[in-house]
């Protein structure tokens, strides 16, 4: 240590030093445990009072003046031990360096310099100070410069949570301040800069909580004294904060800070001013993880760059400021504005790119049963808010999705695929409270819609939640009535007024080129209906219950069925009137839901509809439902379930004129054309006809009436109008399967009209119908009908030419007995109903009527009504019958058909004749008249039988109604022996009838008989000529026959087959036919020849014959 004392300080009466020096001064500083410091005891004084008192004393007197010069200290060196933190601290290389201190009067206001430099735990730093501590201001500047402090050292003083470890921090300081006192009030303004650097915090588990390699602070001149920061840039560069989510929803960061005391909430003081000019973080990476999820979540933010510019905080904070990040998958983010709290403002712009949807899965997967598979979210919007004026302000320029597609969860299938969907130009005003869609566009998406085997659409059941949603109580409410007894001091507050309805606008919606696919899988036969090309259009919807939006949808049914629907809709008025286009929608796809209550099956057809739908739902009375139009039914064709058979089938059912009102129901139209029909009418086994057994359910009808069954119902009646009903081009095909043989009957080229037909009780609409029955068989119905009164009424003239009585074997068979074999029927039918009352008129002429084959029937008669017939039968053939009927249609009993045919049944039993046995009585000959009999072989009438013949031809012709029917019958053993006999004589015959060359003897005739000498000679030449096989011997020679079996052989290979036996039963029934002409007595016209037939097989020794039959 050195002092120079100066010799100028008597003359200046004031001590003077000229120079201190102090090198490498060495101060240890201890503070222990319990805060003492290894000095205090020199710090003590015996009298504290005492002390207080000089000191007093000592600034009544003032400064005691001095000048000090040159003081210097060099090397200095203070190791300092904090025993309370555990932590040392050592300065080294310590210089200080003061030029001129001085006291005295005339110096107070030249400042003293002083510089310090040393290493601080390894630091270097300096400060300087220019200062002037005797002046009434107390004028000082300093200047603080430091780099590379390890802040970790400083650990132990810091106010770090004990969750939390810092283990780098290098910080820089280089500040400068100034502290003035003017008016006793003091003044400290400071500014300069602060550098962090290699920042890195941690938790307890070294799991990476914040780290930034560089922070650059700017602080411009600022009044601390006053409240008041200026920061002109603050720079963070390439920060990365990890930040994660704990199990109650917060962040774990929170967890780090600690919570302000209550003391310190509540004290309020003079808010401290900060303004920041410029706040920039660049290049910032936050990773981000939520476990708490069912399926975890994380990602990571990189780029981060965040600009706060114009920042002012005191009792409100303010600025303006741009951020923008990109994170780990491609997704953007962009945002810009100018905000303020007190009141709470914020005004500015928000974009989001390629925002993907599926990767916050865990946020909602919870609360859905879909899964979206694919879909990118782009967002760009304008907002302005303001907490104060109550005003929320978001518009938005555009929101999109880009190839949206959402699976079904369970069925592990694309549900909704929309490659683009995008709104624009959409507000939202919470102040006034409205929202404007703006304008919504989609373009070739494509929606399955399924219903499954429960009944559950995928849609519905896609935004449903697994589990229940939880009822939270909201704020201010308990969920328990109030207690009266809790009687209040405050004074009654009004009841708050509901909040106005919001004003929602659907300004456009206009959806291109859709795809729809419906699946219902909840009926016996799945559904399956595509819609495709679908196009959707809506405009100026709202719910102010004013607006009509306009609405126009187009789209396509499966091939070829087209839709199309447009008008205006008000959804919240409940009305519209719409515009509706339908073309070629394919029947058969919806088979499945009328299938249950019509039992057919619709194999093809298609609906066409066009027309007005005026709806108006909030109407109390008149029409709720109107539709004006045009229908028709194209190409349809249909089968009965139950038989497979044709049902139904037209080319075209065409309505036009409709006017059709529900709510009361009224139907009104112009004309109803039905072309080219096809209708199977059928009456099963067991008596049902199909027509009526279509619409009936299989269901048991529920026996207990519900509360609204057991109310008379109140609804009007259908008023029904239709000016005319046109069939054209029909064909009705009639099957009886009760009736055994069954029976059939066509009815075809239907065609007339029915005018006038009303639900009206006084109406009576006329009717004209024409067609053929069977092949030509002329039918016409004419007459006035009401079937849609409440009392029936018809009066019916009903007329059928020529109808072929073939056609009711089956009904002959059962009743008569017979097949009818043929004849020809005329009906001339008159039927008058009158509520349940039926008279009719049936006038029957039978042409020709002849009945065929008996058949078994235990309802038909063991009478021989063949003949009785006959006897019924006018010399012109004819029968005519008056058949009048009268019936309660109500009668169960009552059948029309079975009625009228038993009175023919009945009429015909009254004539009763006798077969061949009766005739035989009376004319003699008894059952031998009804056959001729011939030799084997022969066709010739044996002479014997002429007798027999000649009786029946007495017979017919007293009978000339009656006809006899000749049928040749063969014995295919017996005469095909004769007719191989015959055929031998004349291969002998023929042989002898051939001339020799040698012989000048003319030939014998064929009829001439052979001798026995001729047999033998010609039997010889007929076996050589003969071109069969001859037998040979062991030697392959011709083997030696004698005659005899030389005969059988020619016998044996003479071929006789069918047509030879049935060729000699006809030339037997010929001959017999040729005889009885031969005789006078009968008209040829009455002798019918019938097929040949074989005599049975038990009957082998029986002689060839001729049947006959009367008819």
């Amino acid at each position: 240590i050195f002092i120079n004392l100066s010799a100028a300080s008597p003359f200046i009466l004031t001590p003077s030093v000229s120079e201190i020096s102090l090198e490498k001064p060495y101060i240890k500083i201890v503070q222990n445990a319990d805060g003492s410091f290894n000095f205090s005891d020199l710090m003590e004084k015996d009298n504290p009072q005492a002390g207080e008192d000089q000191a007093k004393d000592e600034d009544k007197k003032g400064i005691f003046g001095f000048v000090l010069k040159n003081v210097q200290i060099i090397g200095g060196e203070i190791d300092f031990e904090d025993k309370k933190a555990n932590v040392t601290h050592q300065i080294k290389d310590f210089s200080f360096l003061l030029p001129l201190l001085s006291s005295r009067q005339k110096d107070v206001t030249h400042p003293a310099n002083s510089d310090i430099q040393f290493v601080f735990n390894g630091a270097k730093g300096g400060i300087r100070l220019d200062s002037t501590p005797f002046a009434d201001d107390l004028t000082t500047k300093a200047v603080l410069k430091i780099s590379d402090v390890n802040v970790t050292h400083y650990l132990a003083y810091l106010p770090l949570p004990e969750n939390l470890r810092l283990t780098s921090f290098d910080l820089g300081l280089d500040l400068h301040a100034e502290i003035t006192r003017k008016d006793s009030k003091l003044s400290l303004v400071i500014g300069g800069k602060v550098d962090a650097a290699n920042v890195d915090v941690i938790g307890n588990g070294d799991e990476p909580i914040l780290s930034f390699p560089s922070l650059s602070i700017d602080i411009s001149d600022s009044d601390i004294l006053s409240g008041q920061l200026n920061v002109s840039k603050v720079l963070l560069s390439s920060p990365k904060l990890n930040l994660e989510r704990d199990k109650n929803g917060g962040l774990t960061l929170l967890g780090y800070i600690p919570k302000a005391s209550p003391a310190e909430e509540n004290t309020k003081g003079r808010p401290f001013v900060f303004f920041l000019d410029d706040l920039e973080i660049k290049e910032a990476v936050i990773a981000f993880k939520d476990p708490t999820n069912k399926t975890p979540f994380e990602t990571t933010l990189s780029p981060l760059n965040l600009t706060v510019t114009r920042l002012k905080s005191g009792e409100a904070m303010s600025g303006e400021f741009q951020m923008n990040f990109t994170s780990l998958s491609g997704e953007t983010f962009d945002s810009k504005g100018e905000f303020q709290t007190g009141p709470v403002k914020a005004k500015g712009s928000l974009s989001l790119g390629n925002l993907l949807i599926n990767r916050y899965a865990p946020y909602y997967e919870n609360l859905v049963n879909f899964d979206i598979r694919d879909g990118a979210l782009n967002l760009a919007l304008d907002f302005d808010m303001s907490k104060d004026e109550n005003r929320m302000m978001i518009t938005n320029r555009e929101i999109s999705i880009q190839s949206l597609s959402v699976m079904d969860r369970k069925a592990k299938e694309e549900m909704i695929h929309i490659p683009e969907f995008k709104i624009t130009g959409s507000t939202l005003d919470m102040e006034n409270r409205t929202l404007d869609t703006g304008t919504i566009t989609a373009q070739k998406g494509k929606i399955l819609i399924k219903r499954d085997e429960q009944g559950r659409i995928n849609l519905a059941e896609a935004f449903s939640a697994d589990g229940k949603t939880q009822k939270t109580v909201p704020s201010g409410k308990t969920g328990r009535p109030p207690d009266k007894s809790d009687k209040s001091d405050k004074p009654d507050t009004p009841e708050p007024q509901p909040d106005s309805p919001w004003s929602v606008t659907l300004n456009t919606f206009d959806a291109i080129g859709f795809d729809l696919s419906f699946k219902d899988l909840s009926l016996a036969d799945a559904v399956n209906i595509e819609l495709s090309d679908i196009s959707v259009k809506a405009e100026a919807f709202g719910n102010s219950g004013k607006e009509k939006g306009k609405l126009n949808t187009r789209m396509t049914w499966g091939k070829n069925g087209k839709i199309e629907i447009s008008g205006d809709v008000n959804p919240l008025g409940q009305t519209a009137g719409l515009d509706i286009n339908l073309e070629k929608i394919d029947i058969q796809t919806l088979q499945p839901y009328f299938g249950d209550a019509v039992k057919i099956l619709v194999t093809d057809g298609n609906i066409n509809l066009k027309g007005k739908l005026l709806m108006d739902m909030q109407q109390k009375s008149g029409e709720i439902l109107h539709f004006a139009g045009e229908t028709s039914v194209a190409g349809f064709s249909s089968l009965d379930k139950k038989t497979k058979q044709d049902f139904f089938n037209c080319n075209s059912l065409y309505l036009t004129g409709l006017d059709i009102s529900l709510f009361p129901v009224e139907i009104n139209a112009k004309e109803i054309s039905l072309t080219d029909f096809y209708s199977k009418i059928m009456v099963s086994e067991s008596g049902e006809l199909n027509v009526s057994s279509i619409f009936k359910s299989d269901a048991p009808r529920n026996k207990t009436a519900g509360p609204l069954s057991a109310k008379p119902s109140a609804e009007k009646k259908p008023k029904i109008n239709i000016e005319k009903v046109t069939l054209q081009g029909g064909n009705i095909d009639f099957s009886d399967y009760l009736t055994k043989p069954n029976y059939k009957a066509d009815m075809k080229e239907i065609a007339g009209s029915l005018t006038g037909l009303s639900s009206k009780e006084e109406s009576r609409a006329k009717l004209h119908l024409q067609g053929v029955h069977g092949a030509s068989s002329p039918l016409e119905i004419l007459g006035t009908i009401n079937p849609l009164a409440e009392k029936k009424f018809a009066e019916i003239n009903v007329s059928f030419k020529d109808i072929e009585l073939s056609n009711f074997t089956p009904y002959a068979s059962k009743y008569l007995g017979y097949k009818i074999e043929k004849g020809k029927l005329i009906l001339d039918l008159k039927y008058l109903i009158d509520g349940n009352v039926l008279k009719s008129e049936n006038r029957a002429r039978f042409d020709n009527f002849e009945l065929g084959e008996k058949v078994d029937s235990k309802h038909a008669t063991s009478l021989p009504i063949g003949l009785a017939i006959s006897l019924l039968k006018n010399r012109a053939g004819q029968i005519d019958l008056d058949l009048p009927v009268e019936g309660r249609l109500d009668d169960p009993e009552f059948k029309l058909g079975s009625i009228i045919l038993k009175m023919i049944g009945n009429m015909i039993l009254k004539v009763i004749t006798s077969p061949f046995s009766i005739l035989g009585s009376l004319f003699g000959g008894g059952e031998e008249l009804s056959f001729v009999e011939f030799e084997f072989g022969e066709g010739r009438i044996k002479e014997s039988e002429h007798e027999k013949i000649d009786k029946l031809a007495e017979i017919l012709k007293e009978k000339p109604s009656i006809k006899l029917e000749i049928q040749g019958v063969y014995n295919p053993i017996r005469d095909g022996e004769g007719i191989r006999e015959k055929r031998f004589e004349v291969l002998l015959k023929e042989e002898r009838s051939r001339k020799e060359w040698y012989s000048l003897s003319s030939p014998k005739a064929v009829t001439e008989p052979l001798t026995p000498e001729e047999k033998e000679k010609y039997i010889e030449k007929v076996y050589d000529k003969a071109e069969f096989p001859k037998p040979r011997d062991e030697k392959g020679g011709k083997k030696k026959l004698d005659l005899e079996e030389k005969k059988k052989l020619l016998i044996t290979h003479i071929t006789v087959d069918e047509n030879d036996l049935r060729s000699l039963a006809l030339t037997r029934a010929e001959n017999t036919k040729a005889y009885i002409l031969s005789l006078g007595k009968v008209e040829k016209e009455r002798i019918f020849l019938l097929e040949p037939s074989a005599v049975k097989k038990e009957e082998t020794d029986q002689a060839g014959r001729v049947n006959f039959s009367l008819k």
